[in-house]
């Protein structure tokens, strides 16, 4: 399929700079389209830049760069002879697909032959110039040549005689031979297989003249046969009775008072078309050339699918899940979906009745009923009683709520005091009579004084409330405390399976681990490395840096992790490497900043995973005590950050400590 130049960009290439890749926009598809301009504005670097990425040469530069017998000290085709050249030739089809090619131009080759600096990857549709460097940095398939890319369909010897004249060598082919010239003709008008079918059709028109007389005589022997033949068969036919006769059907189904096409009728009259032959030669030109492309076609409506479902995270997704339930004879496993079913039922049931316990015995998230269902669920593995705990729970209800009361009434005392107080000493009230009830005291003293032994016995009876709630709040966590261990822990399983899937699925080439505590999970996500994978993880606690190394060594994948010691607030501005993944495990303060460098070095494709991110469930409560206020309010501003930037995707799983999920979009 021919294509035509749709787009050229160029950076650090001859007369253009590095700052910027300079672009040649064609947005006519008519021919022919002339470049016009001064001197020194880049007409002749256009058609440079294109023979150079088909031809792997410059035609009028060559002579001058073979004679060259020495080192020139800079690839003498760059603007800047320490950083590589950039050409994106972008090409495009009669149906407006478009193929780009990439090609660099490599600054560390000096020793020109110019082909030993160059490298190709091609991209099968458009590329927009700000993704050109990255798509660059990130691609391991580069091809040496073009040739390797057979959709082009094009010969690199033939492209300065047929697809490219330049100004010097513009009647290069009238220099040629009569001989050369016809073998040329031939190989760009394709004649060679015409002239094979003439000389056939010439041989078969020979020894037809031959068998002509023969033909005859045959002809003209069985002629009377025939006649014989054919009125024994209408005898027969007459004496028959009368054959149903079976109803034209249609080609198409055609909607209530549509017209049937012309060529769709039972009878087909091309007058009744309404169009010329030369209109109907195109139309079935097109059916012809239809069926030619149906392979085509077929390829095209796969790979829509394939990018439909790339795009479609939930799909992906789906479809990875289906894929692990397909057996070694390629059937679906039902059974096996079926033991995953009711596993991850059982996870969520688990999550759903365990909220009291997650959300730190939150009364409002109490339900007995729940704690009955993970007792069932569970088994063995749970120790508390239930009824011990809902008696406890009733317990400290009863004590929240008188507590509550008093607090109230003594809080009215207070005011109401403060107010006749007040009142007093604007009014010339007995000071004797108390203004509240009106109650005789024999003096004012004692009238002061009972006020303020109701005030001391109200507080006492709080502060034995208060004493009471502390005892029963220290006595159910004494009762769950090792179950809300086994819960989280269980939980937190699910978690790592999480982070396994995504691993599993993209198999990091590169990763950084921000908090390596003891190295337990660098060891773990080592496994899900892509081979020669690596990954970089920073601690500052010396003695957990120590305990890491004996770890990682015992587990012998030392060679796989790099350990950086110090803080990590000054240590990743200095990181100027992309990963695959990042995972965050450290202060919880300073999840923002990491957050922002993580990003910063992370790959478009890569995922980042911050882990204890609802810490244990205050994130999500209304908690503001003073010790982990900081903390709190950091990883709030991560989690807003993450979920309210139109740029990135994030799924937090409220299991566990919390795990955070996030992506570019």
């Amino acid at each position: 399929m021919p294509y035509k130049i749709a787009k050229l960009r160029v950076k650090n290439f001859k007369c253009f700079n590095n700052k910027k890749y300079y672009e040649f926009i064609i947005e006519d598809d008519r021919n022919p389209i002339i470049l016009s301009g001064p001197n020194g504005f880049g007409k002749t670097t256009f058609f440079d830049a294109v023979e150079l990425v088909f031809t792997k040469q410059i035609t009028r530069l060559q002579k001058n760069i073979e004679n060259a017998k020495t080192n020139l000290g800079k690839n003498i085709l760059l603007n800047e002879a320490d950083k590589n050249g950039t050409i994106v030739l972008s090409l495009k089809d009669d149906r407006g697909n478009i193929l780009t090619i990439i090609t660099v131009i490599n600054c560390s080759v000096h020793k020109l032959s110019i082909e030993d600096s160059l490298k190709y990857h091609i991209v099968y549709g458009e590329l927009e110039t700000e993704m050109i460097d990255s798509l660059i940095a990130e691609t391991d398939s580069w091809e040496d040549t073009l040739n390797d890319f057979n959709v082009l369909k094009y010969s690199a010897e033939h492209f300065n005689v047929y697809y490219y004249i330049s100004q010097a060598e513009s009647v290069h082919f009238l220099k040629n031979t009569i001989a050369n010239r016809k073998d040329s003709m031939n190989a760009l008008l394709k004649t060679e297989n015409i002239e094979k079918r003439i000389e056939n059709i010439n041989k078969i028109v020979g020894k037809n003249k031959t068998s002509n007389s023969l033909i005859k005589g045959m002809t003209e022997t069985n002629e009377s046969e025939l006649k014989s033949n054919l009125n024994s068969l209408k005898t027969i036919l007459k004496n028959t009775a009368e054959l149903p006769k079976t109803a034209y059907t249609t080609l198409l189904n055609y909607p209530e008072g549509h017209e049937v096409f012309w060529w769709d009728r039972e009878y087909i009259n091309i007058k009744d078309a309404n169009v010329s032959r030369i209109e109907i030669k195109k139309e079935l030109m097109a059916l012809h050339n239809l069926s030619l492309d149906l392979n085509d076609l077929k390829l095209f409506y796969y790979n829509r699918d394939l990018e439909s479902l790339y795009n479609n995270n939930n799909a992906t997704d789906d479809f990875i899940k289906y894929c692990d339930f397909i057996n070694e004879k390629g059937s679906v496993d039902k059974d096996a979906i079926k033991r995953e079913i009711e596993k991850t039922q059982t996870i969520i049931d688990i999550y759903n009745y365990s909220s009291f316990i997650r959300n730190n015995m939150a009364f409002e998230k109490y339900k007995k009923d729940d704690l009955v269902q993970l007792k069932n669920l569970l088994g063995d593995i749970i120790l508390f009683d239930v009824g011990e705990i809902d008696g406890i729970v009733n317990e400290l209800e009863n004590a929240r709520e008188s507590l509550v009361g008093k607090q109230k009434v003594l809080k009215q005392l207070k005011e109401t005091r403060e107010k006749l107080s007040v009142l007093s000493k604007e009014f010339d009230f007995d000071s004797q009579h108390c203004p509240y009830c009106n109650h005789m005291f024999s003096s004012s003293d004692e009238l002061k004084s009972s006020f303020e032994m109701l005030s001391k016995d109200l507080e006492s009876e709080k502060s034995a409330d208060f004493y009471k709630v502390e005892t029963l709040q220290k006595k159910l966590l004494t009762v769950i405390n090792p179950d809300i261990k086994t819960i989280n822990e269980y939980l937190k399983e699910i978690d790592e399976k999480k982070v396994e899937k995504y691993l599993k699925n993209e198999k990091p080439t590169r990763m950084l681990e921000i908090g390596t505590a003891v190295g337990y999970s660098a060891i773990c996500f080592s496994e899900f490395l892509a081979e020669n994978g690596e990954i970089d993880t920073i601690e500052r606690e010396t003695d957990r840096v120590k305990e890491a190394k004996e770890n990682i060594k015992r587990a012998e994948v030392d060679k796989k992790i790099n350990i950086f010691e110090g803080d990590a607030v000054e240590i990743l501005p200095t990181i100027n490497e992309k990963y695959d993944a990042v995972f965050i495990d450290a202060a919880k303060g300073k999840y923002p900043f990491f957050l922002k460098e993580a990003l910063r070095m992370l790959k478009p494709t890569g995922y980042i995973f911050a882990d204890n991110i609802l810490y244990k469930g205050y994130v999500l409560s209304d908690y503001n005590k003073h010790k982990q206020r900081t903390a709190v309010r950091n990883l709030r501003e991560y989690i807003k950050e993450t979920t309210e930037n139109p740029n990135l995707e994030t799924e937090i799983l409220e299991v566990g400590d919390g795990l955070a999920i996030t992506k570019f979009k």
